[in-house]
């Protein structure tokens, strides 16, 4: 029998369940929000609601406490669930402290449309991985990857118009990941480039029209 495991999630009972109040606090942090996800391989596993079922009794277990704490636990659809699957988490979690992290590319993995799986979980949403991706053939299928803010394929002006005025979020945060280069100094210069080209994309493109 297959026994379901979500890794990720029994380390927030974990850290939830051992961690003092006093140190688990917005103010210790610096954050009202706890980011985790399911974690298993969709590849490897025949029945995804028995992995839904077990996420939530570990739910069930931290939702008392994240509200002592008042912390949010954004769940982020991290290539395991796909968008109505992860809806159903969170409105059967049914609660004020438990929604979503929404990572643009890994909607990818499953061949979603960033756009409109954005747009279904919005109410839900309590934080972002926002990034842009691009795919390219190879000669084993395709692949994706990150590029900075405009570069990729997702509409993200599209995303940032549902964020700001179908969501409750006051920030959005970006995650912006890169391909490796052949040298560490190489691929750090990348990333400081990637990191300037995308704050100049959001201030001057994304954001001019909310200033």
């Amino acid at each position: 029998m297959e026994t379901p495991s979500s890794p990720a999630m029994d380390s927030i009972v974990t850290f939830l369940s051992m961690v003092p109040s006093s140190r688990l606090s917005a103010h210790e942090l610096g954050s009202p929000i706890l980011r985790t996800y399911i974690g298993f391989n969709p590849r490897e596993v025949e029945d995804v609601q028995k992995e839904v079922d077990y996420a939530l009794a570990q739910l069930d277990q931290v939702k008392p406490r994240a509200e002592e704490y008042n912390i949010k636990i954004a769940i982020e659809n991290h290539c395991d669930l796909k968008t109505e699957e992860l809806l159903d988490l969170v409105q059967r979690a049914n609660g004020p402290y438990v929604g979503v992290c929404v990572d643009l590319g890994n909607f990818m993995i499953h061949l979603e449309n960033p756009t409109e799986s954005v747009k279904l979980l919005a109410p839900y949403i309590y934080s972002t991985h926002f990034k842009d991706y691009a795919s390219e053939m190879m000669n084993w299928g395709f692949k994706t990857f990150g590029v900075p803010l405009g570069k990729g394929s997702i509409d993200l002006k599209a995303i940032v118009d549902i964020l700001i005025n179908e969501s409750k979020l006051d920030r959005i945060m970006l995650e912006l990941p890169v391909e490796k280069e052949a040298t560490e100094a190489a691929t750090l210069k990348k990333e400081d480039d990637c990191v300037a080209e995308s704050v100049a994309y959001s201030r001057n493109i994304l954001l001019k029209d909310y200033n």
